[in-house]
């Protein structure tokens, strides 16, 4: 039984992100959570490499050599779906027979159930694939979460998943700034530019506690879907040549989804090299506050350490929550996992959520 839960969890989680409704007022932004950078506590606008240089700074193609992703998928699952599975699995039978039950049974089975009322459950695939020459890259990914929640109901138990999808693609370039225009700095300044054109999807789905066949989920989605593009501008300046980078990305400059605008936001970010081994990166997301979060809400940061040539120990905090990761690279096949907290709220401690995530990467 649990492993059909699983599995019937991760289907859905794939069928939703095929519908949508949608969106009013100001359109989210486009996320991608890149697996390395969440190791590192969320940092990466200074210090992200290769295809990821169009989702954390475009800039950076402009120290980018040559790299090709054919097979980059991660997938992330919320620690609290594991718990929502044991319980339906432990509890089978009542849930099945939740109306034959007496009224003490049900009273019991509501109150366990009490941990997962109205609280949001996210799992999430992110796959991607994408080709860097020097100073330009091009490519497809895509960002596609569910959130899972049970509602102990008036008469029996419910679950509610909200799905949502960004299927991106996009093409980027990175350069110096000519020295004779930045003759005043004493070192290479970079600017990169990023142009994205999105295809958004978002739905949601109700059913019993115990329905999780979901063999008529297709027929029963409403689906709905806009298109829109963006465009993104990067900022990298080695403050100290081989040591301290400083930069920052200026998301959706220009935009525009269906009958709505994303929101222009400015992410900084510092990255310093102790050493070839050793790297500590530091990020501040939303610099001029357009969402009301707390500073706290903002700050990411963390390191990583090449521990010989295949294996990579990641650490940091994001949002106040510590983060851990690691990375296995064997030439042109490489995995990844890491454990992160987010913060749900916008203050620090309010609603955090701990997230599990791995990546299978085949390229070079």
């Amino acid at each position: 039984m649990k492993k059909k839960i699983f599995i019937s969890m991760l289907i859905i989680s794939l069928t939703l992100c095929l519908a949508s409704t949608s969106f009013g007022g100001n359109a989210p932004t486009v996320t991608f959570r890149d697996i390395r950078a969440m190791g590192m506590g969320g940092a990466g606008v200074a210090t992200m490499e290769g295809f990821n240089a169009l989702m954390y700074n475009p800039a950076l193609l402009g120290k980018a050599g040559f790299g090709l992703e054919l097979i980059n998928v991660q997938a992330n699952m919320s620690k609290d779906v594991f718990d929502l599975i044991d319980f339906i699995d432990d509890n089978e039978d009542a849930l099945d027979n939740f109306t034959d039950l007496t009224l003490a049974e049900q009273e019991q089975l509501l109150k366990d159930m009490d941990e997962f009322d109205n609280n949001s459950i996210g799992a999430g695939v992110m796959p991607k694939v994408g080709l860097v020459m020097s100073n330009f890259a091009v490519g497809a990914y895509a960002t596609g979460e569910v959130d899972f929640k049970i509602d102990k109901g008036i008469f029996d138990p419910k679950i509610f998943a909200y799905g949502h999808l960004d299927i991106v693609y996009s093409a980027g370039y990175g350069s110096k700034f000519p020295l004779g225009i930045i003759s005043f700095l004493p070192n290479n300044l970079y600017y990169g530019v990023d142009l994205k054109i999105i295809r958004r999807s978002f739905a949601n789905y109700k059913s019993s506690a115990t329905d999780l066949e979901f063999d008529n989920v297709i027929d029963s989605l409403e689906e709905n879907e806009t298109n829109g593009y963006g465009l993104d501008f990067g900022l990298l300046y080695e403050m100290m040549p081989g040591k301290l980078t400083i930069g920052a990305k200026v998301n959706d400059f220009l935009s525009d989804i269906g009958d709505d605008k994303m929101p222009m936001i400015v992410n900084v970010g510092a990255a310093y090299k102790f050493s070839e081994n050793l790297l500590f990166a530091a990020d501040y997301n939303d610099f001029f506050m357009h969402k009301s979060a707390s500073l706290f809400n903002r700050l990411y940061f963390g390191t990583e350490i090449h521990l010989g040539h295949i294996l990579m120990a990641r650490g940091g905090f994001a949002q106040g929550y510590p983060s851990i990761g690691a990375g296995l690279s064997f030439g042109a096949l490489a995995f990844d996992g890491a454990i992160y907290g987010i913060e749900k709220s916008n203050n620090p401690g309010g609603d955090g959520d701990y997230n599990y995530a791995v990546r299978l990467k085949i390229g070079m």
